[in-house]
């Protein structure tokens, strides 16, 4: 009787708390180890937990079902890509070696492992296709890697021409990439024969650091993180990127994420706040929430922030994780 009078406390209290609100609080989702990554495969949750991947499910009963696939790697993972089909994913992190992984009879096993870099690798993304991964490394490239029957080669590497690469992404069609190397900004398309050519560099795009960058619209506006957003639209006479609206933010953004779904950009600013804007008619971007994180009630830690933030593919849900609570927070689109 306790309980469920504190269950019926706590639902009203959420009820108050996200009144009016774009995303609300649905559910939390304890954890035993460090979360490293997070990604959506349409609703189900992926989360890397150290050396192991838990798979997380909610069911039409708003039960939480779970899968876990334990000693994937021998060091820390950094990141996850996962097939929408649902029966191969790619592992990478602390190791040079990238993992491609598939169930067979059931069991999740190591069909092939993609060699290559000299350091770590932080980012792992497939294209539409599903034909092609982009890697990211601490070791300044970038590499692309081709299905060639039922193997993946590497076929290019972009060697970044200032730094270490401190952002990826790949545009919705696939065609187009765009990353950032310290303050620059580059944007690479895809050849007529599969090669990836420069397209456009943008020199001192920010003033600091470039953290994070999205495409927007397929490959019509590119958003790039530093100090604040910069939103670069391609220009229908010489379709080139030109700077068309800069969005104030509550620090540097180290997160990024447009959903196409809903027109919906989210990223970490600070790292304390998740902040969300909306494209609207004339793709200009207004602002729509913000969410702090939040102090544990029973220590005051201020080097608390988040981490790991990402959005499900049809953008009804977030997961956040901070560097701090043993929880990924999840909150749904009202």
């Amino acid at each position: 009787m306790i309980q469920k009078e504190q269950q019926d406390k706590f639902k009203e209290f959420l009820e108050k708390r996200n009144k009016g609100k774009l995303y609300s609080r649905y559910k939390q989702i304890e954890t035993e180890a460090k979360i490293c990554d997070l990604a959506f495969d349409d609703q189900n949750l992926i989360a890397a937990h150290d050396v192991d991947i838990a798979i997380y499910h909610i069911d039409q009963k708003n039960q939480l079902q779970s899968e876990l696939i334990e000693n994937l790697h021998s060091y820390l993972l950094y990141s996850i890509c996962f097939s929408k089909s649902n029966n191969m994913f790619f592992t990478a992190g602390y190791e040079k070696e990238i993992k491609l992984w598939q169930k067979q009879d059931n069991q999740w096993k190591c069909i092939q492992v993609l060699n290559g870099h000299k350091d770590s690798v932080i980012i792992l993304l497939l294209n539409k296709d599903e034909n092609q991964l982009f890697s990211r490394s601490r070791d300044k490239t970038i590499k692309i890697w081709q299905k060639q029957d039922v193997i993946w080669n590497c076929v290019q590497t972009i060697q970044a021409p200032s730094g270490i690469v401190d952002s990826l992404c790949i545009s919705p069609s696939g065609n187009t990439l765009s990353f950032g190397c310290k303050n620059n900004l580059f944007i690479w398309y895809q050849t007529n024969l599969n090669k990836w050519r420069k397209y456009q560099a943008i020199i001192s795009a920010h003033t600091q650091l470039i953290e994070s960058v999205c495409f927007i619209q397929d490959d019509a506006q590119i958003a790039s993180g530093a100090n604040d957003i910069k939103l670069w639209k391609k220009c229908a006479v010489n379709q080139q990127y030109r700077l068309t609206q800069i969005i104030s933010t509550l620090g540097n953004v180290s997160i990024m994420e447009y959903n196409n779904f809903n027109s919906l950009l989210i990223a970490v600013t600070n790292k304390k706040f998740v902040q969300i804007w909306k494209a609207e008619d004339d793709s200009n971007f207004s602002h729509k929430q913000t969410i702090q994180v939040e102090k544990s009630d029973i220590f005051y830690e201020e080097t608390q922030f988040y981490e790991v933030v990402t959005m499900s593919q049809n953008g009804q849900f977030l997961a956040l994780k901070d560097n701090y609570n043993d929880y990924v927070d999840i909150w749904k689109l009202n």
